[in-house]
């Protein structure tokens, strides 16, 4: 008797399991791919900074830009270049990682941006898999277009000073 009871149970456990599985696959697909947005806001031009850095579209990132820079590339394939030679600085060799802009300050002529940044990993039975940070972001109207002036993560000093990479 404890015998068929056991099969059920088990049964009951790999279906569920299975269930599982073919519900969160389904829910992964069906998420929509991220999107540019049409960047007349701080906030939208900072998720299309960090959108195009994660598609590696190096060319839009630097359209982003401040040419206010001290260190500001003279053209998009200089800055290329220093996005893949401090790809740490970029976050650009992580895929599990998710942004998402969380909230704006708009002063005037300037705004900073509060993004979440959240990385998932494989984790154990009692891990969530993933964890969270958040970093700013700070912008400047340039000519009446928002560009990015800083970010403490996603950047790298030599934009803001020359002297710093050479």
């Amino acid at each position: 008797m404890l015998g068929k009871h056991t099969d059920k149970y088990l049964i009951g456990i790999v279906v569920g399991a299975l269930a599982l599985v073919i519900s969160s696959i389904f829910m992964v697909q069906s998420m929509p791919e991220p999107s540019y947005k049409d960047g007349s806001s701080p906030e939208s031009v900072a998720h299309n900074y960090l959108l195009a850095l994660h598609q590696d579209d190096y060319v839009r990132a630097y359209n982003y830009l401040s040419m206010k820079l001290d260190g500001y590339p003279e053209t998009a394939d200089e800055f290329e270049d220093l996005v893949l030679n401090n790809s740490w600085d970029f976050g650009i060799d992580d895929d599990n990682v998710q942004t998402e802009v969380i909230e704006v300050d708009i002063e005037d002529d300037r705004a900073r941006v509060l993004v979440r940044e959240t990385t998932f990993y494989s984790g154990g039975i009692f891990s969530d898999g993933y964890y969270s940070s958040t970093f700013r972001m700070t912008l400047r109207l340039d000519n009446d277009v928002w560009k990015i002036r800083s970010a403490s993560q996603y950047w790298s000093n030599c934009l803001n000073d020359t002297s710093a990479c050479q």
